[in-house]
């Protein structure tokens, strides 16, 4: 097991942005290399603190793209109008045409990216749920349910994992690179920080920072259902045989972190 310590960065995709005075622009256009740096440079020149930016997709020099950025009016004698048309200056000056549209806050001191739909991840349509909302997922149909709710967990997260397997074989992904990518796309979700797979008899898969464990601490036994489904399905696909999967460890019950044995059946 690798005793590798790990120092990482939070990232908040501010599609919500809470502050008395933030508005958003959205600046569509062709792509030019340093159009971006440009555009924000002169802004930068209004003394505007910048709050957040961020490219829609990524693009090609030459084709459409847009970028979308934030900026805090509270303590400048500043107008977004003004933004505006610095920001079409700027790209003028460049030889580009921008079409610049400014983003108001919904409710006073909230401003929301009201441009963009839908969320993708991996090419697909995706949805953000916050912690609070996952707590009613792990925690509350557990309340209501008891027992059923977690066998009922734990095969969505076996149909959940054998959809993710089947994905990544007809995107052409080598079967020695499957458990690699998994641990990736759960880390780039968010779901936990590290993921090690141990190939033997049995498998050992270890997690460190489950979301859904996370949601549990505080419990007297192992917690994960739903993320021990998914390890089934993925391993039921990846071996061409049934699984049963243990969690041994779990950072609910306060094990530093979370460890699943993958036994082949007969």
């Amino acid at each position: 097991m690798s005793s590798e310590t790990r120092v990482f960065t939070p990232l908040d995709l501010c599609r919500v942005i809470k502050g008395e005075r933030i508005y958003g622009f959205l600046v569509k256009g062709v792509a030019k290399t340093g159009r971006m740096a440009k555009l924000l440079t002169a802004v930068a020149g209004l003394g505007i603190p910048l709050v957040y930016v961020i490219n829609s997709t990524p693009v090609e020099v030459g084709r459409p793209s847009t970028f979308m950025v934030f900026y805090n009016f509270k303590d400048v004698d500043v107008k977004p109008e003004e933004v505006k048309e610095v920001l079409k200056k700027a790209a003028r000056d460049m030889g580009l045409s921008v079409d610049v549209e400014i983003i108001e806050p919904v409710i006073p001191g909230i401003v929301v990216d009201t441009k963009h739909f839908p969320i993708r991840f991996l090419g697909e349509r995706a949805a953000i749920f916050r912690k609070s909302v996952l707590e009613g997922w792990f925690l509350g149909v557990r309340k209501r349910f008891g027992t059923a709710a977690e066998v009922f967990l734990y095969y969505e997260g076996v149909e959940a994992g054998s959809r993710v397997y089947d994905d990544y074989v007809k995107a052409g992904v080598k079967k020695g690179d499957l458990w690699k990518l998994l641990s990736a796309t759960l880390f780039a979700g968010g779901a936990l920080s590290r993921m090690e797979v141990e190939f033997g008899k049995p498998m050992i898969v270890r997690m460190w920072d489950s979301m859904e464990c996370e949601i549990g601490k505080g419990s007297e036994t192992c917690f994960s259902r739903w993320m021990r489904g998914l390890i089934a399905g993925f391993a039921s696909k990846y071996f061409g045989k049934k699984v049963t999967v243990v969690e041994t460890r779990c950072i609910a019950k306060g094990d530093p972190h979370c460890e699943f044995i993958v036994t082949l059946e007969e």
